[in-house]
């Protein structure tokens, strides 16, 4: 079992204010070792273990089991630590923004305690995406996407959006979510400068993550410059590694299963009058 897990769902239960019924979560371990835990030490029955259904699609089911009466949404990673009121803060917060609709908080690591992400933007020829670590509220461009480790939005909104694009299976969904929300609802996106969230991010962005996700990123924003540098960058790189004796069919067929996906989803799209 998780201890940061236990930690949070305490934390949440007994000082931010949450009501059990209105927290789920989602294991995707696949086992009852979590569910058990939580049971014994805070008598909270709301865990559903599940087959690993990957970040947005376990979030997706979270959200489908929450109350109706839940009308803002809190979408968190197990490893946070929040800070004190931070959910009824960025509750506020996201209410009197009403040219807003994600809002995320200032992301620190629990380390050092130095600013890790204030949302993110892309590099400019192979939208390649990377965090922003200075305040919005400085000279910094405004962040286009959040990470996921802690969302806030409403439920409406989140309707509208259509939750997660389970076609990401881990990594780059928090990405999607936000340009859909952006141009769904016509709002912007926000980092707030007041409330703090703590979590050591992983860093365990590994090529197959990135080949099985990132080409149908590119595809479904038709950002299809990028994708022919990215495509024509990394071959090369496998190519190198093919060399030294590393068998690169793997990372070649990671890459085409995420462009025919891109690709069928632009067909749908089409098809759909997206």
């Amino acid at each position: 079992m998780s201890v940061s897990c236990a930690a949070l769902v305490s934390d949440l239960l007994t000082k931010q204010g949450v009501r059990s019924e209105n927290l789920i979560v989602i294991d995707n371990s696949y086992n009852n070792e979590l569910k058990s835990e939580l049971s014994r030490l805070l008598s909270f029955e709301n865990v559903v273990v599940a087959k690993n259904l990957g970040y947005g699609g376990a979030m997706n089911l979270g959200v489908s089991l929450l109350p109706e009466s839940a009308t803002t949404i809190f979408l968190l990673t197990h490893e946070v630590v929040l800070q004190e009121s931070a959910i009824r803060r960025l509750a506020c917060e996201l209410s009197r923004l009403t040219d807003v609709s994600v809002l995320g908080p200032t992301l620190k690591k629990l380390s050092d305690g130095s600013i890790w992400s204030v949302g993110g933007s892309f590099s400019r020829i192979r939208s390649i995406p990377y965090h922003l670590k200075r305040s919005p509220y400085t000279a910094s461009p405004g962040a286009i996407w959040l990470d996921g480790a802690c969302l806030v939005m409403k439920r409406d909104t989140w309707n509208r959006v259509g939750g997660f694009d389970s076609n990401f299976f881990l990594y780059f969904e928090d990405i999607d979510l936000c340009l859909r929300s952006a141009q769904i609802t016509g709002k912007r996106v926000s980092v707030s400068s007041e409330v703090i969230v703590w979590q050591e991010p992983s860093g365990n962005l590994t090529s197959s993550i990135v080949n099985e996700n990132f080409p149908y990123l590119l595809i479904k924003w038709g950002k299809y410059k990028a994708l022919v540098a990215w495509v024509l960058v990394r071959f090369l790189s496998i190519a190198r590694g093919a060399l030294t004796g590393t068998d690169t069919t793997k990372d070649y067929k990671r890459i085409f299963s995420s462009i025919s996906k891109g690709v069928n989803y632009r067909k749908g799209a089409n098809r759909d009058g997206r």
